[in-house]
Parts: structure tokens; C-alpha cells; sequence
């Protein structure tokens, strides 16, 4: 270190089991001694004998108590920053306290020895972050930030080189996962780098991940600054419900739509007792219902990322349409005639819908209806059940016939006066009778006949 300086020294350390870490100054042991190089171990553990202070001088400042020197530690990060106003050789110790669930488990320390030199002063770099140093993303999310570094001595001017530090850059503290990159420049003066990290599905946690990035020059004695940067990695849930009907008629289709999702994503979706018309891999589907039993529909999101949620599943009751209604009534009737009607077997709780084509409906009580006018050739009825809750029937029909007789007469159509026994005669049709009028002679006989 330089005489009258403050410098900035990093003790993090890691542990591989992820255990909680702390530190402090503690008092350095004092070791060997002139006359015997290599202690001899005592038969039962004893503190080492530590080093003796001279006046003025302790182990929590061991740079003096009284001339405004610094020696402070971050009980957290490690990191260090001393300052000494007289030139000369000190004794420093730094212990690494690992604790689980606040008992303590072992520590480790590191004693240092420190020369003060009469060197010129050298300004450490200065880092900044453009973007800041707090980031939120979803795991899976692509993440890059920019750093620099500027070195604000002029003459000389250093050069200045950063450097990252973590986890999840260098696989420290037993991490397993993606890697970060962290790519810079080294020039004088300045430096500019950018970090990048995509966590994998699945790396989401309480905890942010925390990585350093450290832009240290080449003065005399060489300065370093560092800069923690946090990115809390939040977990992919995805959409949170399923909209759409929970009761259904068999052999029927319907929307379902997801409910809290992000636009950018995929979806999976799976039915039982049932198919997806179409695509099945956006936010809506169409589902054709064509089971017996209660059906299921489950979807889970994707995220633009990769990252699959949780199944969303929702039941659905099937419900079997009624059956196709059989129409009743005359299906051959004579022109013109009156008081037609035509009906469906009647179920509690169903309703129903008729139709007439080349006929018209007169009246109608739910499972009943009459004929009021209706035309040649023939006439179509049609009716659809309707359970109580919506399901239609397929659609029953009855075609109708209007019988119109149009007997053709055949026989002479040019006779003598007073000509008799002169035949004639139209197509016998079974089941029918007839009835001849002659207007300028007399029926012998046939009368009823064809």
C-alpha cells in the first residue's frame, strides 16, 4: 500500500455447500519464532499464541488507534478497505465464519502481512453501470447490461482492465447451470464491457444471484473498484385459469380460452373424452365434446423463453342430447283438408322447436302442433328436442304427401246421335271409387266404377 492512500482489498470467499458466510478482523496468530522455525503441535488443542501489538496498535486497527487510519471490513461481501497515515510493515487477519441455520460450522482465516511504501497516490478506477445494478428477469430470460470503467488520474493515465466474479460466472460455490460472459475492452483510461446470463427453466429462487465485476489499473501500487450487481431470477408460472363451459352437450363443440398469460407465449393443451378442432397451441381451442363419460381439459403455458407452467385443468360434465324425436301424424293427406296434426313423444323438462316448409303452422303446444295450410305435392315437418340444459336433438323429419286425384278420361270423344253402349273408361287406382257425371246422355252403367 501507498503512505496516505486508501486501498480496497477483495477477501470473498465461497463455500461449496452454499453456506452462510461472514467476516471480521480477528487477532493474527504469531506463528514461529527466530529460534524455532517449526513449532512443535501441542498434545491438545490450544489456541495458537497470537502476535503482541506495540502501544498504540490492535488487531481491529492494526494501522493505529489514534493517527485516523482505516481498517474496515464488510461482514458480508469481504471486501476490505484500509488506509495508513505512516509508512511501515503491519499485521492483518481476516476469518471466514460458515454458518447453517445460525450455527456455526468452521472458520477459516487468513493472516497477511502489509508494507506501507512512501509511493505517489494512486486514484482507483471509477465503475458505472448504464443500466444500473438491480435487474429482475424470468428464468429462462436472456439478460445483458453494459459496464465501463474510467481511470481519473491524467498524468499518467492507467490502463484499466475489469474483470467478473461469481457463481454464476465462474462456477464458484458448488453453482451448477448456465455460465455467464462477460466481454471487455482493455485500454488506457478506459474500459467497456458487457455481462450476459440466461438462466435455464427451473433456476428461479428467493435469493438474487449476485455477481462483481472489478476494474482494477497498473498504477503503483495498482487500484481496483468493484461493483455488485443483483439479478433476481422469478419463477414462470403461467396462466392461471381456463374459461370456458363446464357443462356440455355431447356431440357438441365449444371455446376455451387461458385467463393470465403473457401474449408472447405457446400453449399445450390435452382433453379426455373429447378432441381439439384445430390448432392446439394457442391461448383459445375448440373442443368437440363426442365422450360418454366427464371430460377433462388441461393447458399449461410456455413461455417465449421455453419455460413450461403448471397444468391448469378444469372438469367437464358431458350431458347426452336428447334423442332424435319421432314425428307422428298422417304422412299421405288430401287436398285441402282440415285439422291436421302432428306431435313428438313429450319428456319433463324439454322443450321443442318445429319447423313447416310449403306448409304453414297453425298452432303449437310444446310437443304438438297443427297444420293450418299447406301445398302440392308435398310438405316437410322437422322438430328438435331441447333437454333442460341446452342440449339439442338431432332434427326429426316427416315428409307429407297431398294426394290430388287428376283421373284422365279415355274413350270416344265424337259419337252418332243416339248412340248407346259407347265405353269409358280411367286408371283404376286401389282403394279409390269414382263418380261419373254425364251432361247430354245417361249413364247405363259402371257408376262407382273406374
Amino acid at each position: 500500500m501507498c503512505v496516505n492512500d486508501t486501498t480496497t482489498f477483495d477477501f470473498a470467499a465461497y463455500d461449496p455447500d452454499g453456506d452462510e458466510l461472514s467476516y471480521a478482523l480477528v487477532h493474527p496468530y504469531a506463528g514461529a519464532d527466530l529460534t524455532n522455525s517449526v513449532p512443535t503441535p501441542p498434545a491438545n488443542y490450544e489456541d495458537p499464541p497470537k502476535v503482541v501489538y506495540n502501544g498504540g496498535y490492535n488487531f481491529q486497527k492494526p494501522f493505529g488507534q489514534t493517527n485516523g487510519s482505516v481498517s474496515i471490513v464488510n461482514s458480508v461481501t469481504g471486501l476490505a478497505t484500509f488506509f495508513a497515515p505512516a509508512v511501515g510493515s503491519y499485521i492483518v487477519a481476516i476469518e471466514v465464519t460458515e454458518k447453517r441455520n445460525g450455527v456455526v460450522l468452521s472458520k477459516v482465516r487468513l493472516d497477511l502481512q502489509i508494507l506501507v511504501l512512501d509511493c505517489p497516490p494512486n486514484q482507483r478506477p471509477n465503475i458505472s453501470a448504464p443500466d444500473g445494478q438491480s435487474f429482475i428477469i424470468e428464468e429462462g430470460e436472456p439478460l445483458c447490461f453494459d459496464v465501463e470503467a474510467t481511470d481519473p488520474d491524467v498524468n499518467p493515465q492507467d490502463v484499466v482492465k475489469m474483470t467478473a466474479k461469481g457463481p454464476i460466472y465462474d462456477g464458484s460455490n458448488n453453482y451448477i447451470g448456465p455460465l455467464a460472459t462477460f466481454i471487455s475492452t482493455i485500454e488506457y483510461g478506459e474500459s467497456n464491457g458487457e455481462f450476459c446470463w440466461t438462466p435455464e427453466c427451473g433456476q428461479a429462487r428467493d435469493e438474487p444471484y449476485v455477481v462483481r465485476i472489478t476494474a482494477e489499473d497498473d498504477g503503483c501500487t495498482p487500484k481496483f473498484n468493484t461493483m455488485d450487481f443483483t439479478i433476481q431470477v422469478t419463477p414462470f408460472v403461467g396462466a392461471d385459469s381456463i374459461q370456458g363451459p363446464r357443462t356440455t352437450c355431447r356431440y357438441n363443440q365449444y371455446n376455451y380460452s387461458a385467463f393470465g398469460f403473457d401474449p408472447a407465449s405457446s400453449f399445450d393443451w390435452e382433453v379426455d373424452e373429447g378432441s381439439i378442432l384445430g390448432s392446439d397451441s394457442s391461448s383459445t381451442v375448440l373442443v368437440y365434446w363426442d365422450g360418454a363419460g366427464p371430460g377433462n381439459l388441461r393447458m399449461r403455458e410456455i413461455s417465449q423463453w421455453g419455460c413450461v407452467g403448471e397444468w391448469t385443468e378444469i372438469d367437464v360434465d358431458i350431458v347426452a342430447s336428447p334423442p332424435l324425436p319421432v314425428i307422428s301424424g298422417k304422412d299421405t293427406v288430401c287436398e285441402n283438408e282440415s285439422g291436421l296434426s302432428y306431435q313428438v313423444g313429450l319428456n319433463a323438462g324439454s322443450s321443442y322447436q318445429w319447423w313447416a316448409f310449403n306448409a304453414t303452422i297453425g298452432s303449437v303446444n310444446q310437443n304438438q302442433i297443427t297444420i293450418s295450410s299447406y301445398n302440392a305435392p308435398n310438405f316437410v315437418i322437422r322438430a328438435v328436442e331441447v333437454n333442460d340444459i341446452g342440449c339439442p336433438s338431432d332434427t326429426g323429419e316427416l315428409e307429407v304427401y297431398v294426394n290430388v286425384p287428376d283421373p284422365a278420361v279415355i274413350g270416344p270423344q265424337t259419337v252418332c246421335p243416339n248412340a248407346t253402349d259407347v265405353a269409358y273408361i280411367t286408371i283404376q287406382n286401389s282403394g279409390s271409387t269414382y263418380d261419373w257425371t254425364v251432361t247430354g246422355g245417361s249413364i247405363s252403367s259402371g257408376q262407382g266404377t273406374s
